[in-house]
This record gives structure tokens, sequence and C-alpha cells, in this order.
């Protein structure tokens, strides 16, 4: 994440050519069938994945809260043909509901060095009661948030909930905020590479409803973004700090996915990143209906503070991580040395350890326990609000 409060990506498909490495054995028809057998996995997986999602979006949407689909009735329907429509109509649709957010975020310091951070992002509005979609690292920790509507009226807004697992948070608007309009919410589960796409968000931070057009390049890239495995739509349309938020629109104007990265590479352009709205969409009901997402982890279930290698006559006798409190299965005075197989010495470690796994799944922690290593199988618990 950069100063502007926008996440890079590192491509996990980028694997360095090795020269010395051996040709793979021919192993004939089993091979090909390996090959075939792993595909039809992966596609039934995907396809079973959105209908999830979709279902989800569905039944987790409180009544009085209505998130518009492309078969709904809606202020623009008459706008919103169900045929292609050009760049300029997509944009006559979308415009208004992408919206400008900016935060303001005390930053603590030493004695008297407390100062006001401030953060621009984008965001969408999903729904006439005033809630707004955006990404998580858009408004994390702000203390304030305000909301510039596409018709420049400002607006504060409070946030509902978040989810660091897909970076998507849900804002909601003061309810004296009106002539809001919600996007309609595409399919993404049907785009097809190549796919005409439109991008609308507020890049730089200072640049609103600023609009670029591409394709869909990929639909199921797998990228690491910040410690984080995520599968996202990959697109063309120029992206920059500031379209964090910002709506990714199919060429019916329907919202198909939620900016959220783009490649750190200077010399790389055309490389931007979505979430796709069949995610999207099914976490923010989620949000919406109970302000948490079900089956995250609680990383401050096991209480332990970071021991730094500050001074050589420290009384602790390892840097890392030091538990502090006795639970059902850690000691007091225990240090974790790693989980999941991975090295564990700050905070930062093992959140990064645990954020891809899912609340009731179980690892493998080793913790230094007096002079001897001890194996802890660890249930992940879930966070609730």
């Amino acid at each position: 994440m950069d100063n502007n409060g926008y996440y890079y990506y590192e491509d996990k498909s980028n694997v360095p050519y090795n020269r010395n490495r051996r040709p793979p054995k021919n192993n004939g028809a089993f091979f090909a069938m390996v090959i075939v057998g792993a595909l039809l996995i992966s596609v039934l997986s995907a396809v079973i994945s959105s209908v999830i999602a979709e279902q989800k979006l569905n039944r987790d949407t409180p009544s009085n809260v209505i998130i518009y689909r492309s078969d709904d009735e809606h202020p623009l329907s008459n706008e919103i043909t169900g045929q292609p429509l050009s760049v300029s109509q997509i944009v006559n649709v979308a415009k208004h509901s992408v919206v400008e957010i900016k935060t303001e975020t005390t930053v603590y310091g030493g004695f008297y060095d407390n100062y006001v951070a401030s953060g621009a992002g984008s965001g969408v509005i999903i729904s006439e009661n005033g809630y707004i979609v955006t990404n998580l690292h858009v408004i994390d920790q702000a203390d304030n948030i305000s909301v510039t509507l596409a018709d420049g009226n400002t607006c504060a807004a409070s946030v509902r909930g978040t989810d660091e697992k897909t970076d998507i948070a849900v804002i909601q608007l003061e309810s004296s905020c009106e002539g809001l309009v919600p996007a309609v919410l595409g399919d993404s589960s049907t785009l097809v590479v190549g796919e005409s796409v439109v991008a609308i968000g507020n890049p730089l931070g200072s640049l609103g409803g600023t609009v670029t057009n591409g394709i869909i390049s990929a639909i199921e890239r797998q990228i690491t973004v910040d410690s984080l495995d995520m599968v996202l739509l990959q697109t063309n349309a120029a992206v920059n700090p500031g379209n964090s938020g910002g709506g990714l629109f199919n060429s019916y104007g329907e919202l198909i996915g939620i900016i959220n990265a783009k490649s750190t590479d200077v010399s790389i352009e055309g490389i931007g990143f979505a979430i796709p709205i069949g995610v999207a969409g099914a976490v923010a009901a989620e949000i919406i209906e109970k302000g948490y997402v079900s089956d995250r982890v609680d990383y401050d279930a096991v209480s332990f503070y970071e021991i730094e290698n500050i001074a050589p006559f420290s009384r602790y006798k390892y840097v890392g991580l030091y538990v502090t409190e006795d639970n059902e299965l850690f000691r007091a005075n225990d240090y974790i040395v790693s989980a999941d197989g991975k090295s564990v010495q700050t905070k930062k470690d093992w959140r990064k350890t645990l954020i891809n796994h899912n609340a009731g799944e179980v690892i493998r922690v080793v913790v230094l326990r007096g002079n001897a290593e001890v194996t802890i199988d660890y249930t992940l618990p879930e966070k609730t609000p």
C-alpha cells in the first residue's frame, strides 16, 4: 500500500524461468487426463462459487434495503434497456451512482507529534438507503468520512462494516442525504475475456467522475494483494490511486466489479484489477444485514504482544510474539514460533498467515514453552462485532 492508501499487487504467476530445470516426463494419456480433470474441477468450482455468491446476495439483503439487479425496475430503467450501450450512454447511467470519498485519520506519534492525515478514494451507491460499497483500504481507521455525490452535494458517512479478506467495506450516508441513484448490479459470472467495460472513479483523489474504458483482460486472475490471495477481474481500463472503490461497468451500464488494485511497475500500463460484483455484492449484503461477514478469523483471540530486540540486556530471551494470557491452548509466556508452517515474529506475520483461512479451520502453531517446542492444533475462532 502506498502513501495514498492504494493497494498494489504481486503476480504469483510470474515464476522465473529456470534454465537448469529438467523437462517433465511425457506420461502420455494419463498426463492429459490429469490436466483435463483439473480444468473441469477448476471450472466447476468457479461456477459453484458464483452461484453461491449470487444466492447469498439475495438471501442476506434485508427486506427494507433494495439492491437493484438487471431485471428489476429502476429509476433509470428507461435507459438500461438490456441492449449494449455506447460509452457515453453507459456513463450517463452509471455516473450517478459513483461517489468521491474523502477521509481524515488521526495519526498518533510521540509527544505533540499527532497529526491528521487525509485520504481519498471512490465508492458506488448500491441502495437508496444510502449504502455505499468501497474498499476497506480506502476508509480503514478513518475518523471522519465525507462523500461527494455526482451532483456535487457532500454528505457525512459512517462505517456499517468491513471485510479484510475481500478488501470490501460498506459505509452509509446520513439520513438527510437525498437524491441517491443506486447502481444496477450485473452478473460477473457471465463475463468473457474481450468484453467492453467502463471504469468510473476519483483518480489521484481530485479528479472525481473520471471515465476510462477498455476490455476484460482476464476473469479469474489469481494475485496477491498486501499478502491477501485474491481472484480478481483484470482490465486494461486505466486506473490510478483514487480509483480504489470505484465502479467497473459492463456495456449494459451494470456494475460488474469494484476497482481495487493495479500493477506496481511504472513501465507497465493497462493492467488493473477489480473485485467481481458476485463477491463484492454478497459481502456487502451480509455486512448490511449483520454488520460483519461470517467465517472470518479473529486475529486477536490470542493475547500477545510483539517483542523487539531493542537492547542486548532485554529480559526477554527471544524476539517475536509473546503470549500474555492463558487460554485453552496457549499459556502465558509462550513464544509463538510458527503458524501453518510459516515463521511468525510479528503481528503482521500472524495476520498474513491467518488471513487466507476461514474460521473453523485448524492450523498448526508451534510455540516455545520453556525450553521445549510444543505443537498446538489451533481451531481458528470467528470474529464478530
